[in-house]
Parts: C-alpha cells; structure tokens; sequence
C-alpha cells in the first residue's frame, strides 16, 4: 500500500468544536527504530486525552511513513532494513544530514561540506544521497498533511538523531499555518539544550525541559485560555515574551512520582505498523520504564517523558 497524502489548503479545513478547546498532533520523526514505540507519545497520548480542554489528539509515527515512503519510492529497493542501518549506526548523524536538505533548502547534497568531507575520506555517499534527494519532497507531503488537519498545537519528541528531521517538518508546518503552536520536547530538550534550540530556531514556539507529564498539561491549559496559568510560571519552559525574546524558566529539579505517570499506550504505534506494509519487516519491541536518567551520565539527560533506561 502506497502511502497516501491528500494536499489540502489549511484554510479549506472547517474546524468545529466548543470555544477553548485545542486539537493536539504529537509526532515522532525519524530516525527512532522501527521496532520501538515512542515512550514519550504513549506516555503522553492517553495523559492528553484526558484533558477536558483538549477536543482530540492523534499521535502520528512520521519515522514509520518515512520507511514506507522510501520502500513505495523506490519500488522495494529501499526498505526497513536501509532505515534501520542509518537509524542504528553512530556514523557521524547521517541521519541528521539526511533532512539538513530540506531545513536549510539545500537540495543537492554534493554541494554540502559534510558530502564532501565524507567523500574525501573515502566514504560510501551513495544510499545518504538518494535519502537526502527523497527528504524533502516527503517534508513537503507530510506537512500539507498535517496542516490538513487543522491542528491548533504540534508537538514534537525527540531524542538522539530525531532534531534535523524535527526541524525540517516544523519550519514545514509553520510555513504553511503560522498560527499552529509547536512545541519540542524530549531528551535532546533537556537543560541548555533546549533553551539553545528555542533560541536558534524561530519557528519552534514553546521547548518542553523536564518531566512533560507536569509540564506539558500546563501548557495546553494556558494555550486553551485558561485564567491564572502564565508562560513564565511553567517550570523549564522555554518561551517568547511580548517583544519576541526568548526567555527559559528554571527547571523544577523534582522528578515525578510514579503515580502521576499514565500508564503507556502503545495503540498508535501499531496502527502505524499496520497502515504501512513495511511494519511487516519490523519485530516490536516495548520498552520497560524502570528509571530516569541518563545512564551515561553526560549529553542526552534523560529527564523528559521519552528517556527511559531499558
């Protein structure tokens, strides 16, 4: 089954719900495994779909239509292992500069440093190139798509190699429908990160730092037009006053208790699976929340929804 995207003008869309409501899309992009559920999106989905002023959520695995696009592109040659090779490897992000393309509108990639540097060391380009050349006409689709539906608020996770692709499909999205919120969240979120990301990219409204399950709610409160609810006041929110300037709150340094996170939903995950043919060459795995944090202990803090020691 080809992967279907009907392009609609954003404005074509009626929106009928009660005043003070929100419709949520929350969106994981590549490069996330095959085999694994968003942790983050299945703790946060049913969370969400419990907010009296949230009117619908849908939860959407960009990286599984990614991996779909490629295998009906290429008639097969292209599938769930070739995703699965850059998804896995810790060469140098090429899954970053796979979709730096269609962030920065650079549609030949021999034409970019990084190609070129590989290249000089006597690196293999072929499949990057042919992914990258395919990026953004994908970005494109999805976000005609997505705007389609006439989402008030977007909201992205991401970890590991998952902020290019983030990136490129939110300046997308903001492009088409400047008055969609969007918002980051995540493990790549985390601390200086994710006020250094709000800083850099204009069209990344609001960045999530520490436990969504505290933090998000809030925010979809004071998006809704709740009274009392501020963006200074929300712990770890990064934001934009009244004259465009980025301001970061100071992150709560408490965790969440146990009780306070949803049990996770994995519903959306294999609808995906079951929507895209490829989800045939994948064997899921479901993740087991035992802790937070980083078990490293360096770069990627594990402190937002989604960071989960396996």
């Amino acid at each position: 089954m080809t992967l279907q995207i009907e392009v609609r003008r954003a404005d074509d869309v009626p929106v009928e719900r009660p005043p003070g409501t929100l419709k949520v899309l929350l969106v994981c992009m590549p490069w996330l495994g095959l085999h694994l559920p968003s942790l983050a999106l299945s703790t946060l989905a049913p969370l969400t779909r419990g907010l009296d002023f949230v009117d619908g959520l849908d939860v959407r695995y960009v990286n599984i239509e990614w991996a779909q696009y490629l295998r009906d592109r290429t008639d097969g040659r292209i599938g769930g292992d070739d995703y699965s090779a850059i998804s896995e490897s810790d060469f140098s992000a090429v899954g970053e500069w796979v979709f730096s393309g269609s962030l920065y509108d650079r549609p030949d990639p021999e034409r970019t440093a990084y190609h070129r540097r590989l290249t000089a060391g006597g690196h293999d380009m072929t499949l990057a190139e042919e992914l990258y050349r395919l990026a953004g006409p994908f970005v494109e689709a999805v976000a005609d798509d997505i705007c389609a539906g006439g989402y008030d608020v977007v909201g992205f996770t991401t970890t590991f190699v998952q902020n290019v692709p983030s990136f490129a499909l939110a300046r997308a999205i903001k492009r088409r429908r400047p008055e969609a919120v969007v918002v980051f969240g995540g493990a790549n979120c985390d601390d200086v990160q994710g006020a250094a990301m709000h800083r850099n990219f204009a069209f990344v409204d609001y960045v999530v730092r520490g436990e969504a399950e505290r933090t998000f709610p809030l925010l979809l409160r004071r998006l809704a037009g709740a009274t009392g609810v501020r963006d200074r006041d929300i712990a770890g929110l990064c934001w934009r006053d009244g004259d465009g300037q980025p301001r970061a709150n100071p992150m709560d340094a408490g965790g969440v208790g146990v009780d306070a996170i949803p049990e996770a939903a994995h519903d959306d995950y294999f609808s995906a699976l079951e929507r895209n043919p490829v989800g045939a060459e994948v064997h899921p795995k479901i993740i087991l929340e035992g802790a937070r944090g980083c078990w490293w202990g360096r770069s990627t803090t594990a402190r937002s929804a989604g960071s989960t020691t396996r």
